[in-house]
């Protein structure tokens, strides 16, 4: 069972996800994306491309390679607390098992590793035995899919952000770090189903964090209307994502701060 599959979603249908998009694409020689002088695929291509990370170029920074595989290892940490949580007593140690006989193999090798031998080392009878561990705890999974019409949406309200920003008077300064976190959290509404919606929290308040700041700095003028149409703007993204995933404990905040500045200037 996989994601494409449920409407429920859990961390163990995420690393069965990875395993089979490593184990089925065979990440081989291959011209122009390959890292090493030899030819051979790095796991930290295929750690990328399996995670939903586009790319134009065909391959990926060392830095988003190792910002991936930083979330491959949160995923598997989250599976196999919720294998813990979710496995009847007298199952706990065979599902344990199942689930550690898989992670192990992505925390033996570094994104340095050559993609084809970790998909060999990702044998059939473990991986046949996560599926169905998978299936045996599909239904315990406390997150929803999000549809592709909704995350859409939510993609069509940051390219209209991104528009206004690019024609704003804002500082250029700010309004590059706009630009790079909008195309972030779009980056991370594409693969929300992929590698979960953690992602789409910390870039989604790192914007409300910076609308805050284009609405405050200046407090009058045309920067200052710009801003706090970035900020009003960012709000809506925010109640929209919101509605999607939880987004409460670290995003809220930063809006009942903001809301607060911008109650104290004049308009």
């Amino acid at each position: 069972m996989t994601t494409e599959d449920v409407a429920q979603v859990d961390p163990v249908v995420r690393v069965l996800d990875f395993v089979q998009c490593v184990r089925q694409n065979a990440f081989s020689k291959r011209p122009g994306v390959a890292v090493r002088t030899d030819g051979h695929v790095l796991f930290g291509y295929a750690v990328c491309a399996c995670l939903g990370r586009s790319s134009e170029e065909r391959t990926f920074t060392l830095e988003e390679q190792l910002a991936d595989y930083r979330t491959l290892l949160i995923m598997c940490a989250k599976a196999e607390g919720f294998v813990t949580e979710k496995s009847p007593p007298k199952a706990l140690a065979r599902n344990q098992g199942v689930i550690y006989t898989i992670t192990k193999v992505f925390r033996a090798n570094t994104v340095q590793s050559i993609a084809a031998n970790v998909a060999a080392a990702l044998q059939s009878d473990p991986v046949e035995r996560l599926k169905l561990l998978s299936d045996n705890l599909a239904h315990l999974g406390e997150e929803t899919m999000i549809s592709n019409q909704e995350i859409n949406a939510v993609i069509e309200r940051l390219d209209d952000l991104v528009r206004f920003v690019q024609e704003s008077r804002l500082d250029d300064r700010l309004k590059d770090a706009l630009l790079r976190t909008l195309g972030l959290l779009r980056m991370e509404m594409t693969r929300v189903n992929i590698v979960g919606s953690d992602l789409v929290v910390d870039e989604l308040d790192r914007l409300l964090g910076q609308s805050v700041r284009a609405a405050i700095t200046p407090t009058t003028g045309p920067q200052h209307q710009d801003g706090v149409e970035v900020f009003r703007r960012s709000v809506d993204i925010a109640e929209t994502v919101g509605r999607l995933v939880d987004v409460g404990q670290k995003v809220y905040p930063v809006l009942e701060r903001g809301a607060e500045l911008l109650r104290q200037l004049p308009f």
